[in-house]
């Protein structure tokens, strides 16, 4: 292996299943010195798949980058290149959407998130209609009314 796997391939996966495992233990340690409830089990085990889920989502989309680094150095198939750079850059994409889908409390902060982001828009789209609406024009000058100019 050259300096580049360990540094990008074998440290990341190893940090990844180190805190990972470490969260596991973690979660059921809490688990077993509380009351364990049906819906307890059940957050524990989505929050289990999600960090299973981030996981097998980064090997998946980290491993082709370097597999096709090892084997095609000179970059015979640039066709393969772009595709495995692809997938990893996927993979900054996949992390909330993962997390969406399996928790939650990310989709009841993204719910409220989106009410205020949606209520700012509105409060401003408002205004502007308002300054539109009452705006006033300027004075024009007495120049221009004959009748004033006396």
């Amino acid at each position: 292996l050259d300096q580049f796997s360990i540094l990008f391939m074998i440290i990341p996966y190893t940090v990844m299943i180190i805190c990972n495992l470490t969260s596991f233990v973690k979660l059921k340690m809490a688990s077993s010195s509380t009351v364990n409830t049906s819906e307890n089990r059940r957050s524990e085990s989505r929050f289990i798949l999600c960090l299973f889920l981030v996981f097998l989502y980064f090997l998946l989309t980290t491993f082709p980058t370097w597999a096709v680094d090892q084997f095609d150095a000179c970059y015979q198939h640039p066709t393969l290149h772009a595709i495995a750079y692809m997938l990893g850059w996927s993979g900054f994409i996949a992390n909330p959407i993962i997390f969406l889908v399996t928790q939650k409390s990310y989709r009841v902060a993204l719910r409220r998130l989106h009410k205020k982001v949606f209520v700012a828009v509105q409060l401003e789209t408002t205004l502007e209609q308002s300054k539109t609406i009452m705006h006033i024009q300027p004075l024009k000058r007495v120049e221009n009314f004959p009748l004033l100019r006396q």
